[in-house]
């Protein structure tokens, strides 16, 4: 037989009065002052209103005092005319606040006769209600109004014995759930064994992955007893483990810390604090991982940095090593290494991966030595991890290296394979997607990102900083491709990711990454006040010094923004202030930052040609500013250069009147940008030709293709991609 459970929601109030007086009508009572003090006693719940109505009326011809009860007192009446077997039934339904398996509940209460017609008469009753869940006949108390009712009419003394006998006869299932357990033992005082349950829960969740139900039963385990420092230290760095591989890095600091306090040696405590230092650094607040790391740097003989020159000083000099040595090495296996040497490649992989995000001159000193330091001490492992983060760091180069890169890649996915690691594999499918986005391959950053986000996800913990790399290449991929339709969705999927974790490095990165969607949706303000909260974290998570990767991107969404906006005193702002930044930051070392430096800058210059307060001079200076930008990027080898380069210099001739070669260029670019896979950049080109010679077809198709984008302001959206055109 097929059955329908429909949910229907309280009552509004005039309508549980006009039922009330309805049902007290029925029963040949007319009184208005009952029917409301009924329909105020429900909650305007239709079940609880019949039944207190009922109840009443049964008072009534009993010869009773008519007075409407509470919904407690009704409760009591009830469960008072009930046997003492089914009082009992009751008061464990009550007691595990959970459906119970029908025959375990007939095991923990002796009847004479058959259970089950206790059940129906507790069903019958409207006390409880039947359900079939995986094939297993479960009963459960009808609602929280009388599970509250039943309790507070049972002493103290007696809940906790209810509590240990349901928690001694869910040990008996086979498929017993030891959190359920432990939270039994603890309802009934029982710490020991809670204790015990609970760390039992943790284990399990543990071995299916689910680590944040592992941290939670660790804290559980933590808040039930006390244990020796010995213990405290291990169930304190287990649960740091769990949040650290749930990819909560603050939690993960914290609890890390908390076990260095118990560590019974001092090489313990120092192990303790440096990794609750990779957590805070991995969770983006790079000021207390660094503060803790550098009060252990002397132990590893490591000295943090933040000069520059003292960076690139280090990089060029590990290269110049490296290139002499090659990349061949004495494997060894990791319990033939000391553990201090491994402390140190964990510290300098730690530093690494935090400082990637935001300074990557400084995070590439450390990762020289982060691989030089593997390959002496020769756990395949490490080298492989190693090898993967140098290939993406190579790719920073651009085009030129990409072939370079992808051979280091291959050296690393060798490795992974040969010892059939899923981390080795799937941190090298991420830097291979970083490598594809670094050089214009969007495609090959798409597929390769999601195949290393499902196989991280599927088989790894504590690797939120690979994930993330995988996802800014995926992202990277759809947003560069102009396939915001997917990008979209995705990446509020990933903003919502990081801020329950508490990620403040993906965190940053994905909500100026955000600008363009908002734009796309004519959501200045949304736009606005997400750069702003970038700002916020930018000012809390790191050092305050310096121009780096988040502020280039911040940038970037600012001078989107303001061309959107039609803002030419902020372009201006932008023009003459932050870019110069850039130019010292050393970021444009990396060449896909140089290419979209000089891609920002130029458009900066066109749209603000628009301003009329502009002398003709500094007008005429802002277009051949913008020339040598689209010049300066035909020189680099980039996949998408000379597209990018089209568009700068056709809104550079339509700034100054020359319809036909402003044309000429915009159709050149279109050619080339959807040659190079952009395809929303090159609806702009499009759309900006169609608009400057009158073409409605071209401006229909462009208009069309916008749209399919989700793009609802056309004309600010098509500008602010590619300004130059007079009007739009």
């Amino acid at each position: 037989m097929r059955h329908t459970r429909l949910t229907i929601g309280c009552l509004a109030p005039e309508a549980a009065v006009e039922i009330a007086r309805s049902l007290l009508a029925h029963h040949g009572v007319a009184n208005e002052e009952l029917a409301s003090a009924l329909a105020s006693q429900s909650g305007g719940n239709p079940l609880f209103l019949e039944q207190l109505a009922a109840d009443l009326v049964r008072s009534h011809l009993a010869g009773e005092e008519l007075r409407p009860q509470t919904l407690t007192e009704l409760i009591r009446g009830r469960i008072g005319r009930l046997s003492s077997a089914t009082r009992q039934f009751l008061h464990f339904l009550a007691a595990f606040g959970e459906p119970l398996p029908e025959d375990l509940l007939a095991r923990l209460v002796h009847v004479e006769g058959n259970s089950a017609t206790v059940v129906s008469s507790m069903v019958a009753q409207n006390l409880a209600r039947r359900r079939v869940r995986s094939g297993v006949h479960q009963v459960e108390i009808q609602n929280y109004q009388i599970c509250d009712a039943i309790l507070k009419n049972v002493p103290e003394t007696e809940r906790q014995a209810v509590h240990i006998r349901l928690a001694e006869a869910l040990i008996s299932l086979a498929d017993a759930d030891a959190g359920m357990i432990a939270l039994q033992f603890a309802r009934g005082g029982d710490t020991a064994r809670a204790a015990q349950y609970a760390e039992r829960a943790a284990l399990g969740a543990e071995a299916v992955l689910a680590f944040d139900r592992a941290a939670q039963f660790y804290a559980i385990v933590l808040s039930l007893r006390e244990f020796d420092r010995a213990r405290m230290c291990d169930l304190c760095e287990r649960m740091a483990n769990a949040h650290a591989a749930a990819g909560r890095g603050a939690e993960a600091a914290a609890a890390f810390l908390r076990a260095a306090e118990s560590a019974a040696s001092q090489e313990a405590k120092s192990a303790l604090r440096r990794q609750a230092a990779e957590q805070w650094i991995r969770g983006g607040n790079v000021r207390e991982g660094v503060r803790v790391l550098t009060s252990l740097g002397a132990e590893y003989d490591i000295r943090h940095t933040d000069s520059l020159l003292r960076a690139l000083i280090s990089i060029q000099w590990s290269r110049i090593l490296l290139r002499v040595r090659g990349l061949d090495y004495q494997e060894r296996r990791n319990d033939e290494v000391a553990p201090r040497d491994l402390a140190r490649l964990d510290v300098y992989w730690a530093l690494t991966e935090g400082l990637s995000l935001w300074n990557p001159v400084i995070a590439t000193r450390y990762q020289m030595q982060y691989l030089r330091n593997a390959f002496e001490v020769g756990e395949p492992r490490r080298v492989a991890l190693g090898l993967a983060l140098e290939a993406s760091y190579v790719a920073l180069a651009g085009e030129s290296a990409y072939p370079r890169a992808r051979s280091i890649l291959g050296r690393a996915l060798a490795i992974g394979t040969r010892f059939n690691d899923p981390r080795i594999v799937g941190t090298t499918y991420a830097m291979d997607a970083m490598c594809g986005w670094l050089t214009g391959r969007w495609d090959l950053a798409r597929e390769r990102a999601e195949e290393a986000q499902h196989i991280l996800l599927e088989n790894c913990g504590g690797v939120p900083w690979a994930l993330a790399v995988a996802r800014n290449a995926w992202l990277g991929g759809l947003l560069w491709a102009g396939r915001l339709r997917e990008y979209a969705p995705l990446l509020e999927e990933f903003i919502q990711d990081a801020q329950d974790r508490g990620d403040l490095n993906s965190l940053a990165i994905y909500l100026m990454n955000r600008c363009p969607v908002q734009l796309a949706q004519d959501n200045v303000a949304h736009a606005d006040r997400d750069l702003l909260e970038v700002d916020r974290i930018l000012a809390s998570a790191w050092t305050g010094r310096g121009f780096h990767i988040p502020n280039f991107f911040g940038l970037f969404g600012r001078a989107q923004l303001a061309i959107y906006s039609g803002d030419t005193a902020s372009a201006l702002d932008l023009l003459a202030r932050k870019l110069p930044e850039v130019r010292r930051s050393y970021l444009l070392r990396i060449e896909v930052i140089a290419v979209l430096a000089l891609l920002l800058e130029g458009n900066l210059a066109i749209a603000c040609v628009d301003d009329r307060s502009l002398s003709p001079k500094h007008s005429s200076d802002l277009l051949r500013r913008a020339r040598r930008c689209a010049k300066d990027i035909r020189r680099k080898p980039v996949i998408w250069g000379s597209g990018v380069a089209l568009l700068i210099e056709a809104g550079a001739e339509s700034a100054e009147g020359r319809i036909d070669e402003a044309s000429a260029r915009w159709s050149d670019a279109e050619r080339e940008l959807t040659r190079g896979g952009m395809l929303l950049h090159a609806t702009a080109a499009r759309y900006c030709r169609g608009r400057l010679t009158g073409d409605p077809d071209l401006v229909t198709a462009a208009e069309e293709a916008f749209r399919d984008q989700g793009v609802l302001c056309i004309p600010r959206f098509a500008t602010m991609l590619a300004p130059g055109v007079p009007g739009v």
